[in-house]
């Protein structure tokens, strides 16, 4: 099949790249692709390195699928309390209307500690920003939301150096929708 996306140089990569295009926040150097999920009607691409909000705050693009592998750019997404080195995008997952976005630079519980932001794309195509997750437990270095997943009702996280002896070990987090 046709590849799009901007993966393996098929006919869709120019499509992604015209998007992203402009001054200090366009391809390569926002370091964009780092994160990507499909769900079958459209992609999310994750920008961890993109500077709206500060240096290596963060994005994620939206894009829907069209008739015949056409990529339609839909929405730019930023975290709500977005800030300098929150790695927002470095990990992403759509499931239906829903999206995933983790950013495991967020400092809110020390720094790395991480979170990871839920957003819902409506009927109209707008995309809102539903909730922010971050464990009770959370502290710096866990990186929380380095790896995200949606599938289905559930929203899986997992903190990459989470238990009292950072050994890495930590099961995911699992949030019920």
């Amino acid at each position: 099949g046709r590849e799009w996306g901007g993966w393996g140089g098929g006919g869709g990569e120019e499509v992604v790249r015209g998007a992203r295009g402009g001054a200090g926040g366009g391809w390569p150097r926002s370091r964009g692709g780092v994160s990507c999920s499909d769900s079958g009607t459209g992609v999310v691409r994750g920008w961890r390195g993109d500077g709206d909000t500060g240096s290596e705050a963060g994005t994620a693009e939206v894009y829907a699928r069209g008739a015949v592998g056409a990529v339609t750019h839909v929405s730019k997404l930023a975290a709500a309390d977005g800030a300098a080195w929150d790695y927002f995008g470095i990990s992403v997952s759509v499931s239906g209307s829903l999206i995933v976005v983790g950013a495991h630079g967020d400092d809110d519980k020390g720094p790395m500690s991480g979170s990871a932001y839920v957003f819902e794309k409506g009927a109209d195509g707008a995309v809102t920003q539903l909730a922010k997750l971050a464990p009770a437990d959370g502290a710096a270095d866990d990186q929380f939301g380095r790896s995200v997943s949606a599938p289905g009702p559930l929203t899986g996280v997992c903190a990459q150096g989470a238990d009292a002896q950072r050994s890495k070990s930590r099961p995911p987090y699992v949030h019920v929708r």
